[in-house]
């Protein structure tokens, strides 16, 4: 038997840290948004009949071999893949194949998707009562990607792998809630086409830039407190941002639910420039937002920002970006770009090196290539990418004569038409 998951990766757009248990209780509850995107973590699962665990990060070409689940080693660059295969103990032997499309210390919550995909490839092994909802599945990833890294963990990009779309996730005493704030195709596009990724390439290391937030705010530090705060409150804007700006008739839907009930295919058409109408005025306010969440962030804690950052940072509002964040805890990895126009002024950059060329009006397409192009010039790799509509999908099938060829497709354009939503 061969087992496919696929789960998309994340960009967060405000409230990032407010998912760290247990910092969003000392807060009253705390809620992050983000979108889930088209860079993909993927999983092949091969059943032996030797029960023997072969395991195969291709992106890393990290390699591990065992007689047996129980002999799987923990410790190393697959340890948190052993865990995974250990707590589910699926009862036959395995190949594992696993891939990251995103580039290591991304931001993008790349080892949380991986760790959605295989928990529901593993799944599927299991049967009854033995067989997780998805909310469990959350939660016990979480327990043991803290047993990897070694401090707590932040769960905003388990609820994105798993229900892809764009959300506020709400965390709160016992109970996390996955609002849905985007559904309209035109809605989606839009928001697509007034945002650009890319790469940096420093690596970041989030689990060392979180741990000294949470420790920050355990010891008082007024810095990080009041820092935290303000993160949430333009969280809260964000929110009303990103609903305000949908198009009218828009609605918000709530989960734990079926994840596919209100959105497309993974593989399906996506809105074309022609019904992304007037995407350079639409989510207005979304780009002085971005930037104050980056000067919150920036505030928070040293370390968050670096001097190649700020360089790309200049090099986009030099060539007409609103605004710019790093993804993540911060430190490297991904920075997510802001174009159009929110109105006759660019966004206040928290380093004050906005030109006037920032303001500058006219065909979108035209400011994506102008910034895409500084960006590369600065250094940074274009990231292209779509809001992934769903989250992580799984496919059973009876061969095995291609899934190794399937992991190296991309599956907006191929394999995930034919790949089916997880079932609870």
């Amino acid at each position: 038997m061969e087992i496919r998951a696929i789960a998309p990766n994340r960009i967060d757009l405000a409230g990032g840290t407010l998912d760290l248990y247990p910092l969003y209780l000392f807060e009253d509850g705390g809620y992050t948004v983000n979108a889930a995107i088209s860079v993909w973590s993927k999983v092949l699962l091969r059943t032996r009949e030797d029960g023997a665990v072969h395991i195969y990060s291709l992106d890393t070409g990290a390699e591990q071999h065992s007689a047996s689940i129980d002999e799987l080693a923990l410790g190393g660059p697959l340890d948190l893949i052993a865990r995974v295969i250990r707590y589910y103990r699926p009862g036959v032997g395995l190949d594992v194949y696993t891939q990251n499309e995103a580039p290591k210390g991304s931001g993008l919550g790349a080892s949380s998707a991986l760790l959605i995909a295989l928990s529901h490839a593993l799944r599927v092994l299991k049967s009854g009562s033995d067989r997780l909802a998805d909310e469990e599945i959350i939660r016990v990833g979480a327990e043991l990607e803290a047993q990897t890294i070694r401090v707590p963990t932040g769960k905003q990009d388990y609820y994105a792998a798993t229900y892809g779309g764009v959300n506020s996730i709400w965390f709160s005493v016992g109970e996390s809630r996955v609002e849905r704030l985007l559904m309209r195709e035109s809605d989606l596009a839009a928001l697509e086409s007034r945002l650009i990724l890319s790469y940096t390439g420093e690596p970041h290391y989030s689990a060392i830039t979180n741990w000294g937030m949470l420790k920050g705010y355990i010891e008082g530090q007024d810095r990080t407190v009041n820092g935290l705060r303000r993160i949430k409150e333009t969280a809260r804007r964000m929110r009303e941002c990103l609903l305000a700006g949908a198009g009218a008739g828009a609605q918000a839907h709530s989960f734990p639910a079926a994840a596919s009930d209100s959105a497309p295919a993974l593989g399906g058409s996506v809105a074309g420039a022609g019904e992304a109408v007037a995407a350079a005025e639409a989510f207005p306010g979304l780009a002085e937002l971005i930037a104050e969440e980056w000067r919150n962030r920036r505030e928070l804690a040293d370390g968050v920002t670096t001097p190649n950052v700020d360089r790309l940072m200049d090099a986009a509002a030099a060539a007409g970006a609103k605004a710019s964040k790093l993804c993540g805890a911060g430190g490297g990895g991904c920075m997510i770009t802001v174009i159009g126009d929110d109105s006759d002024t660019p966004a206040a950059w928290p380093d004050g090196s906005a030109s006037a060329a920032a303001a500058r009006s006219g065909d979108l397409s035209a400011v994506r290539a102008r910034v895409e192009a500084a960006l590369t010039a600065a250094g940074a790799r274009i990231m292209p990418f779509k809001i992934a509509r769903t989250g992580v999908r799984v496919e059973v099938r009876a061969d095995d004569v291609d899934g190794l060829t399937w992991l190296a497709t991309d599956p907006v354009d191929s394999a995930s038409s034919s790949v089916q939503p997880s079932v609870g």
